[in-house]
């Protein structure tokens, strides 16, 4: 199944912002800054069979509000993490910065998809920013792992923020782990899986 979408006159200005992937995702590429407003556009589903079908979608984009989070640039880059630490251990603590204290914060991991609260290797407290293994890493059972990018998001009144991504790898010569923060360049982040070799 393919998916596309068609823009008319008047949502054109979203036509290089908005993507949809195979699955018929709709994502923006670039914050809609600016763009606050209601707009028509429609999705089209073809299996290559057949002429397709369309749906209308219909969006509107709020404005941007106080309560806009960000995550400090002094976040903590590398963390090291035990052998056999057990399952439960914080490996790291997430802090966000917003305007008014009035404004409250939910902390989730982007997986590529959707926002969740656990991966099959990590969970996050959504109100405390807290990253804990959820399995037990051992070095003898398998001494590599694939290196997984994702995304610690932070999200304040239904606004989302994607600024720190984070990796994760095992070698069985150094016997630790290493999570390591960099600054989120990408203003769309999927997820990458590769092998280290």
């Amino acid at each position: 199944m393919e998916y596309s979408l068609m823009m008319n006159s008047e949502s054109s200005a979203l036509s290089s912002l908005l993507r949809v992937d195979r699955e018929g995702t709709v994502r923006n590429v670039e914050p809609l800054l600016g763009l606050e407003g209601k707009y028509q556009f429609a999705i089209i589903a073809r299996d290559g069979k057949h002429n397709g079908a369309s749906a209308t979608i219909f969006l509107t984009i709020l404005p941007a509000s106080k309560c806009q989070p960000t995550f400090p640039a002094t976040v903590q880059d590398v963390v090291y993490v035990n052998e056999n630490e057990f399952p439960g251990s914080v490996l790291a603590q997430f802090t966000a910065e917003v305007s008014s204290s009035d404004c409250q914060l939910t902390y989730a991991i982007w997986n590529g998809t959707k926002y969740v609260n656990e991966t099959e290797l990590f969970m996050i407290e959504p109100t405390t920013g807290e990253l804990k293994a959820k399995v037990s890493f051992d070095c003898e059972e398998q001494d590599r792992h694939a290196v997984r990018e994702f995304c610690i998001a932070v999200k304040c009144r239904r606004l989302p923020k994607f600024p720190k991504t984070a990796e994760y790898f095992v070698d069985g010569h150094l016997r630790r782990i290493f999570v390591i923060h960099k600054p989120y360049i990408d203003s769309f982040l999927r997820e990458i899986v590769r092998t280290v070799l």
